[in-house]
């Protein structure tokens, strides 16, 4: 997640400790949007459990954007580390996308970290999972002719055009709900 450099987890982290041990915050989110529902914590360690995470970001991010418009907020000028991150993240037009990218590959993996997480000796099959879950990904962005060991994948020949790049159902239900900005 790092590479792309969309700090996924600093958002996931800030919607989380925004509304966390902060009632009148969580008051006031309630007011404004007319929903109960809060983020849900990421913990970068529990691999598994993010999924539900990214989730329940994406589920609220139309709420977020409300509550950190709301007047309660913006006339306050709250100080808060959380606030800022969140309102900054927000103003990304694909953080939607982002989120459900990151759905998408962590889908991917899940299989993978569910079979192997396990008491019993499963050293000998890693290398056929680690290879099989290699390729799966590949395949989402490298072209099917250019497939194998040595891929290059700096090379613009050896990947899928752009329009072809499977991203996945959850981005794509996203990118469609993404605002359209001028270049």
């Amino acid at each position: 997640m790092e590479v792309t450099g969309w700090n996924l987890v600093t958002f996931l982290r800030a919607i989380y400790n925004l509304f966390k041990n902060s009632p009148a915050r969580r008051g006031i989110f309630i007011d404004v949007t007319n929903a109960s529902v809060f983020p849900k914590k990421f913990c970068a360690v529990r691999w598994l459990e993010n999924i539900d995470v990214a989730q329940r970001a994406i589920e609220i991010l139309p709420n977020l954007q409300k509550f950190v418009e709301a007047p309660e907020i913006e006339n306050k000028k709250q100080v808060c580390a959380s606030l800022h991150t969140v309102k900054t993240f927000l103003k990304d037009n694909l953080l939607g996308a982002k989120l459900g990218f990151f759905i998408t590959i962590s889908s991917d993996l899940k299989p993978f970290l569910t079979e192997f997480q396990s008491n019993t000796p499963l050293v000998p099959f890693l290398h056929g999972a680690i290879n099989n879950l290699i390729v799966s990904c590949a395949q989402r962005f490298v072209n099917p002719e250019k497939i194998r060991d040595d891929v290059d994948v700096t090379k613009d020949d050896n990947l899928l055009p752009a329009k072809k790049i499977k991203v996945g159902m959850v981005t794509q239900l996203q990118l469609k709900h993404c605002k359209a900005t001028p270049l």
